[in-house]
């Protein structure tokens, strides 16, 4: 054995061999050694390493001797003296914290080896022990979890985070005080606040530090954030600490490792544990601890206790009741004896929240939107005072930090923060008035909307950047609280999307000296903007933007600048349709944002901006990173940005849709609808938003039925909101149709489209450029029926409705003159049909560029009509144009790129290379077979089966025959069925058509 390497498994063989030997021999075992300690048994083991009972004779005191794993650190034989340095560094780091609640520490050392920390010697059992010996009654639980939670606190307040927070961590040893051991996993943060103190802040201005980098813990009780790389820091243990006393509650842990890896769970908290009730504030506590959102737990662990200690200051019922208050208060004195009380510096606010929020509010809240009669407004009024909850709750605690800061010394920021509550305080006061005291005429758009605006009510962490870039002209603090107090009430009204009284509220402001002021006059320029976005009006809403970034940026008011620019980009993607200045606005913006850093939920808006105006330019994969990005910083906002964060996940579904990955789009999707059901339930009609993209989906996946049942789905969520002859409801008719086309349905698309129009047609007026698209998809109808004559009338139509338009109508004009031609070619009118092409291709060039998709499809529409007509030569440039045009914009592994593969093979074939044509048609019908919508689908198969036919190699007939079938027997053919029939009568019933 000599040379090997000494090892827990060495110690306990040797352990092993001296009690055998004793036993065989009848003499006393062998002490057995580590350095100077004398190992007496194993009592525990982690991940971390091994725990004995030993006896340090130097000291002449039992220790519990920790022996590090080999493998812990990252290297085989853990040696390194900057190892070592940095454990004894966390040993008298350990050491100096005295408090009964936490195991002492005594030396940390090197020997054989390894890494060795002697502690303090507490005698089991362990927190789950004492949990198994006997049924133990909520309020006892609670009463050793505060202990326990002492220990954590005071470890955090000395600059240490545990980090393995599990019930084997805590000793509840009969007569003495709760401990908790085991801080080998600790980094300290003192690094971190010695960097503060010399750069002149203030350590309580921190959200406590950064901790570490390193994967570590034991998973069922480690919090989300620690399975990532990134910054650990206290609220992890707060995370550890409410998954124990769930665990301690309930025999079950909070998540399951999958649940918490996803980050997707929800957390159910029953009202009962395993030996009584649970008092709502208790699971509060547990809800607002286990947030996989770190920023959305408490502040701090003094403030998590103080939440779950019983306190006759709370107006609330007690935590646990009188019964249960008086039995902690026994277990305490007995345990630590008794200890004059010692009064909070910084007590929460709850009466000043209780004055902008309160349970009586919430029930007010319930029994008004009761009064809507809509089938969601239960579900709005419980998702909205849960917001609201959780936003009350950020306030308490930036508030007490407040105090605290104010206790440090750091007055100035405590001024500007403490001005920063207030007004968002009052921003909540006043979007509670909205809800509760509007128009009876609005109730319903305030049901709506209700989770929406409680979604963005100003963030409670921006009052953290108050007034880092101090203004030219401050306002003071009467007139600020004036300006919050109207720009909260024109900003709910905005949300709300009731724009006349959001207008009135603005007027009301400017009468009350809103515009005496830069700063005054930026901020109801900025809501001003806001409406007129809403309200369609670009050149009001630019000319506002302008007088904010003019006003604001002179005042070197950065977030308002920001704000306005993402705006300002908005009213051109949206408005104007005007890509690249959008592009140009959006790079100031980020400047902008980069400097105020006003939250996440800014960033992720900007990024939705950027999203969009890639995606309309085509840009698929710019369009793609920008939606992630905007999804990333949703994420990060928490509660309040999941909503957002299903609308990015709807945006990422429309982008991938756009560039063919449709299944890729149905994911997306169907997690958007995931959120939107947690956060507004099944019957909201903004889910009608995300089945009109699952509906879309399932069209071009051929899924026809599928469609029709989502487009049904959204069509009655919003007549629910909206009311059957709203505008939204005609659009959704319109998909309806194009599903039944889908279906071949040809007659009942044309009804569903006759609705839409009907609808539309007194509403926006006949010569809407939506009421001419709907008109068309008539014609589009009345073609599919073989009624070419009337589709050609219908196309006229639009034609001349358009033209009379002028640049607004060039779009649908461009669109029309193509579906003109067709109808045209239809019915063999190839003179007509040529001219209508070559002037549908002109138009659509000027209007979406030659480089557009759309543009591709009509120079291969005119490229077949070419092949159809003999011209082959005239053909082969325009098909290939299409093709390079969609191999630059989808690439070559994309259905659109299939298309044009088909288009080519009908060129072979016309040219007599059947070879040719049967393999490029084969691998484009294999692509389409995948993800193709179903009418590409039928078009390549008649093609297939025409060219089988024309070779009439052995086993070519068989299949064409095959083909023809699927043609004929289901939607992806129906398109197809005037053209199969003309093809098959042109063979006189041969083969493969007998």
């Amino acid at each position: 054995m000599r040379g090997i390497r000494l090892d827990h498994g060495a110690i306990e063989i040797q352990m092993a061999r001296s009690q055998a030997r004793a036993r065989l021999f009848g003499r006393p075992a062998e002490p057995i050694r580590l350095g100077r300690f004398v190992v007496l048994r194993r009592v525990g083991s982690g991940g971390m390493g091994v725990v004995y009972e030993a006896y340090d004779p130097q000291l002449d005191r039992k220790v519990a001797l920790k022996l590090l794993r080999s493998d812990v650190g990252g290297s085989a034989v853990l040696t390194s003296q900057l190892r070592l340095d940095e454990l004894s560094a966390e040993a008298r780091a350990m050491a100096r914290l005295s408090h009964p609640n936490v195991v002492t520490v005594f030396d940390v050392g090197e020997v054989d080896g390894r890494v060795y920390i002697a502690m303090e010697y507490v005698a089991p059992p362990t927190l789950r022990g004492w949990l198994e010996a006997e049924p133990r009654s909520v309020a006892a639980i609670v009463a050793v979890m505060l202990e326990a939670g002492a220990g954590l606190a005071a470890a955090h307040r000395a600059g240490l985070v545990h980090r393995d927070f599990k019930p084997e961590n805590v000793v509840v040893p009969s007569g003495e005080p709760v401990r908790v051991m085991d801080f080998g996993l600790a980094r300290r943060l003192e690094p971190l606040f010695e960097r503060l103190e010399r750069s002149g802040m203030s350590a309580l201005a921190t959200r406590e530090g950064v901790l570490t980098t390193q994967l570590a813990g034991t998973p069922l009780y480690m919090a989300p954030e620690q399975f990532h790389p990134g910054a650990i820091d206290v609220r992890a243990d707060q995370w550890a600490f409410c998954a124990t006393l769930f665990e301690a509650l309930h025999g079950r842990p909070p998540f399951s490792l999958g649940e918490r890896l996803l980050g997707s769970a929800r957390l159910r908290l029953p009202t009962e544990a395993r030996s009584g009730p649970i008092p709502p504030p208790l699971n509060a506590v547990l809800r607002r601890g286990l947030s996989f959102d770190p920023a959305q737990r408490f502040e701090s662990m003094d403030a998590l206790l103080e939440c779950l200690r019983p306190s006759r200051r709370r107006s609330r019922a007690p935590l646990l009741g009188l019964a249960a208050a008086a039995v902690i208060a026994a277990v305490t004195a007995g345990l630590l004896g008794a200890r004059p009380p010692v009064a909070d510096p910084c007590p929460a606010r709850e009466d000043r929240l209780r004055a902008a929020w309160s349970e009586a509010d919430a029930a007010q809240l319930h029994a008004r939107f009761a009064e809507s009669g809509l089938a969601y407004a239960a579900t709005s009024a419980e998702r909205t005072a849960a917001l609201f909850d959780r936003y009350g709750e950020e306030w308490i605690a930036a508030e007490r930090l407040v105090c605290l800061l104010g206790r440090s010394g750091a007055e100035a920021r405590v001024s500007e923060r403490g001005a920063c509550l207030d007004e968002r305080l009052e921003a909540l006061a006043v979007t509670r008035d909205e809800l509760l005291e509007g128009a009876a005429g609005d109730l319903p758009l305030t049901v709506e909307r209700s989770v929406s605006l409680a979604t963005r009510l100003p963030p409670i962490r921006g009052c953290e950047q108050a007034q880092l870039v101090p203004t030219t002209d401050p306002l003071d603090r009467q007139a600020r609280r004036r300006l919050s107090r109207h720009a909260s009430r024109a900003r709910a009204r905005v949300q709300a999307r009731r724009l006349d009284a959001a207008e009135a509220a603005l007027v009301e402001a400017r009468a009350d000296g809103g515009s005496d002021h830069p700063e005054s006059e930026a901020v109801l320029a900025l809501l001003e903007a806001e409406l007129a976005l809403l309200r369609a009006q670009p050149e009001r809403a630019h000319e506002r933007l302008d007088r904010v970034i003019e006003v604001a940026g002179r005042e070197r008011l950065v977030d308002l600048v920001a704000e306005a620019a993402v705006m300002q980009a908005e009213v051109e993607a949206g408005l104007r349709v005007n890509a690249s200045v959008a592009r140009d606005i959006l790079r100031v913006a980020r400047v902008a944002l980069a400097v105020s850093d006003p939250g996440p939920q800014a960033r992720g808006r900007l990024e939705l901006v950027q999203a969009r105006v890639e995606y309309d330019s085509s840009h698929f994969e710019a369009g793609r990173r920008a939606t992630e990005a905007a999804i990333e910083a949703f994420t990060e906002a928490g509660a309040r940005g999941r909503l957002k964060l299903s609308e990015g996940l709807q945006m990422l579904a429309i982008q991938t849709f756009g560039a063919g990955e449709y299944e890729q789009a149905r994911a997306f999707a169907e997690q958007s609808e995931g959120l939107q059901l947690e956060l507004l339930g099944a019957s909201h009609p903004d889910l009608a938003k995300t089945a009109l993209v699952l509906g879309a989906v399932d069209l071009v996946d051929g899924r026809g039925e599928r469609a029709v049942a989502q487009f049904r789905r959204a069509a009655a969520l919003q007549a629910e909101s909206l009311g059957s002859e709203h505008p939204h409801v005609a659009q959704t008719l319109i998909n309806l149709g194009n599903a039944y086309l889908e279906l071949g349905e040809h007659a009942a698309a044309l009804a569903e489209y006759e609705r839409a129009l009907a609808i539309l047609q007194p509403v926006l007026g006949r010569d809407d450029p939506r009421v001419l698209a709907c008109l068309a998809n008539i014609g589009g109808s009345h073609r599919g029926l073989g009624e070419a004559s009337r589709a050609e009338a219908v196309f006229r139509e639009v034609i001349v409705r358009s033209r009379g338009l002028g640049e607004p109508g060039a779009a649908t004009l461009s669109l029309a003159l193509g579906n003109l031609a067709r109808a045209l070619h239809d019915q063999g009118r190839f003179a007509e049909a040529e001219d209508t092409y070559e002037e549908a291709l002109v138009l659509r060039r000027s209007v979406f560029g030659d480089e557009h998709p759309k543009t591709a499809a009509l120079y291969d529409d005119l490229g077949r009509f070419y092949i159809d007509t003999g011209r082959y030569r005239d053909a082969t440039p325009l098909i290939e144009r299409g093709k390079a045009i969609r191999s630059a914009s989808f690439g070559a592994h994309h259905v659109e790129y299939a298309r044009s593969e088909v288009s080519l093979g009908l060129l072979d074939l016309a040219r007599g290379r059947s070879d040719e044509a049967i393999d490029r048609i084969d691998r484009a019908l294999d692509r389409l077979e995948r993800d193709g919508r179903a009418e590409a689908r039928g078009d390549a198969r008649l093609n297939l089966a025409r060219a089988l036919s024309q070779r009439g190699h052995p086993g070519d007939l068989e299949r064409a025959r095959a083909l023809i079938a699927r043609c004929r027997e289901g939607p992806a053919g129906a398109p197809y069925v005037a053209e199969l029939a003309a093809w098959c009568a042109s063979l006189g019933g041969r083969a493969p058509c007998d």
